[in-house]
């Protein structure tokens, strides 16, 4: 394994991996303590929709499927959902 990056405050970086379907959706997307920031990643061939509590495909920002959105986060939590089939949603947390 090589090393590709540190941060500031010694602690690595977290990758997850969330599924992310019609009949579980929405899904809760929470970091780590202490992360400030990530990166979201739409590995799936649908749209993912990304708010709070109650989102769905009406309500949501979408992450089209092959892109990727970076965020500055405080605390709280993000929830995805779709509007058909399943979704691949990686977290990359920093």
């Amino acid at each position: 394994m090589q090393v590709i990056g540190t941060r500031q405050y010694g602690s690595e970086f977290h990758v997850s991996a969330n599924v992310i379907s019609v009949t579980t959706s929405p899904v809760e997307v929470r970091l780590l303590e202490e992360r400030h920031s990530c990166m979201l990643y739409n590995d799936s061939d649908v749209d993912i929709y990304l708010g709070g509590s109650t989102v769905d495909d009406t309500t949501g920002f979408p992450l089209l499927k092959g892109t990727y959105l970076a965020l500055d986060l405080g605390e709280g939590t993000m929830y995805a959902a779709v509007e058909t089939g399943t979704a691949n949603l990686r977290v990359l947390e920093l």
